[in-house]
């Protein structure tokens, strides 16, 4: 009989964290932690012109968005700073969708970079654009952003203050540029037919509480949720059996050798967050797996962190 043996193995493991105590600037947001997801990370690249895409599902097998009796969110981090930024007063060189599909429709999240002319004292820049647009489904036009929301990119001083008052040139408010890193979640409300984008990030030109006009988000060193918006699509789209893809394309813009590069992260289908939740960026997390001789495999859950306890048999 050959002899066994029991190890200990310490790894590392990429954990993602929503609101965490050790991050102050969230303070005021209620800490809560999330699994690394169902779906979980990937990436996506094209190099090149003329409309190329690269694509991947993220759920092949239809789910049944009814069953769960409450609002289902698609959700995770979308990190886009490694994509073409658009060329000087030209449109995006890429296209990055993120979709329900029920067979022949589809919902998405589009993120996307456009040339923007100046905005207040922040000059002409590539911005991201982040939208809510939809394929096929009736009452709405195909590739066409329903909702979306700007991210400035470049950052600089205003000659505005907080309040919205002219102070002088330079002399304003800061506007602070995106990361580019985004937590996005669409949620589908199959009992409403509703279908709503929000975005947690930096550099948005929103308000920081709409409908009020000022201040705009990108004057604060954070991120920040904004409600992108809703779509009822009434029943022009079948809830009871969607499919998930991810889906990046090169445009016409793009250069013969230029390559965007997207990826997500802690990717997920499940309850909505709240806006008193603060998604944050993933970061690595040290668990222990302990190999026991003859026993399979088991989690746990502590407080404070997620840990996984792993029983594997050595021979």
């Amino acid at each position: 009989m050959k002899k066994r043996a029991a190890l200990l193995i310490a790894i590392t493991l990429k954990l993602c964290l929503v609101g965490s105590g050790v991050f102050p600037a969230y303070a005021a947001l209620q800490p809560v932690y999330v699994w690394p997801g169902n779906i979980g990370s990937g990436s996506l690249s094209v190099t090149g012109t003329g409309w190329k895409r690269d694509f991947r599902w993220l759920i092949s097998n239809p789910v049944d968005l009814t069953q769960y009796g409450q609002p289902v969110a698609l959700q995770g981090f979308v990190n886009v700073s490694q994509a073409a930024r658009a060329n000087s007063n030209d449109s995006s060189k890429y296209y990055f969708f993120l979709s329900f599909y029920d067979g022949s429709r589809v919902v998405r999240t589009t993120f996307a970079n456009s040339w923007l002319g100046q905005w207040y004292e922040i000059p002409a820049h590539p911005w991201d654009r982040i939208s809510l647009e939809t394929y096929g489904v009736g009452g709405f036009p195909d590739n066409h952003p329903h909702k979306q929301q700007w991210y400035a990119t470049q950052g600089g001083t205003l000659g505005y203050d907080m309040n919205g008052n002219w102070v002088g040139t330079g002399s304003g408010a800061r506007v602070f540029p995106s990361t580019q890193e985004y937590y996005f979640q669409l949620i589908a409300d199959p009992s409403e037919k509703t279908f709503t984008l929000q975005v947690f990030g930096m550099g948005a030109s929103a308000p920081d509480n709409p409908p009020h006009d000022w201040p705009k988000q990108n004057m604060f060193n954070e991120p920040k949720w904004l409600n992108i918006g809703s779509i009822n699509v009434g029943d022009n789209f079948n809830f009871q059996s969607v499919k998930f893809f991810a889906d990046l394309w090169a445009s016409t813009q793009a250069g013969s050798g230029e390559t965007t590069y997207v990826s997500w992260n802690c990717m997920n289908l499940g309850a909505p967050l709240n806006f008193d939740q603060a998604p944050v960026v993933p970061e690595p997390s040290s668990i222990i797996v302990w190999s026991i001789l003859g026993l399979g495999l088991a989690g746990i859950r502590a407080r404070g962190s997620w840990s996984r306890l792993v029983l594997l048999r050595i021979r």
